[in-house]
């Protein structure tokens, strides 16, 4: 069963990208599919967010254009699988994978940003001689520790997302996920430790009844 972390990373970052989104006027135009399950080739992957365009995309079982996918883990995941899973079980419908590994005993998020695309083939050889390959590939990277932020701002595509382009006179715009909208994200993932602050406040008051011990000539 999914620990806080898990559920803390995932809702929180949903309701960012929301938040970008209803900002920019466009809500009526998203369908937020939550912790779908969608079928692939040969078994079935559940997101933890997903979203979809409803004028694009208005069908029941259609693949949605972002995924967001968490892991809670002490060690590195392959993200690679996971990426590859989602891009081309939908054959390419899914446009942006984000995939976000928790550390918890180093206190760390990491979030990559996964799409389709066409580049050279890091394989490349005499025998092989196919100089470009295309297929899910990471394209952004943000590191996130108790110390800083590397990476940011993540940039969410319009076209990405709602499958078009963007109308400027209509003030549509890629959403900007800020450094400051990820450190706010952050520190909401991390919950305070109620047993740490209860035991300092145990110790608080026993030394201030200690003190109050005192002996008067």
């Amino acid at each position: 069963m999914p620990g806080p972390e898990h559920e803390l990373t995932a809702r929180t970052f949903d309701s960012i990208i929301k938040q970008k989104i209803t900002d920019g006027g466009q809500e009526a135009l998203i369908q937020h599919m939550g912790s779908t399950q969608y079928d692939g080739t040969y078994n079935a992957k559940e997101a933890d967010a997903s979203f979809k365009p409803l004028r694009a995309r208005p069908g029941r079982l259609d693949w949605p254009t972002v995924i967001l996918e968490v892991g809670v883990s002490e060690k590195p995941r392959r993200s690679s699988l996971d990426a590859k899973w989602w891009i081309e079980n939908s054959g390419g419908a899914i446009r942006v994978v984000l995939l976000f590994f928790v550390n918890l005993s180093r206190k760390t998020i990491r979030i990559e940003m996964w799409k389709k695309d066409t580049i050279d083939n890091p394989q490349h050889t005499r025998d092989h001689n196919q100089q470009e390959v295309t297929g899910p590939t990471l394209k952004q990277t943000i590191n996130i520790t108790p110390t800083g932020i590397t990476g940011a701002p993540l940039v969410l595509s319009f076209r990405d997302i709602f499958l078009r382009r963007r109308k400027k006179r209509r003030g549509e715009n890629n959403y900007i996920i800020t450094e400051d909208d990820i450190q706010k994200f952050y520190n909401l993932v991390w919950l305070p430790d109620v047993t740490s602050e209860s035991e300092s406040s145990a110790e608080e008051d026993q030394s201030s009844h200690s003190s109050d011990n005192y002996v008067v000539d």
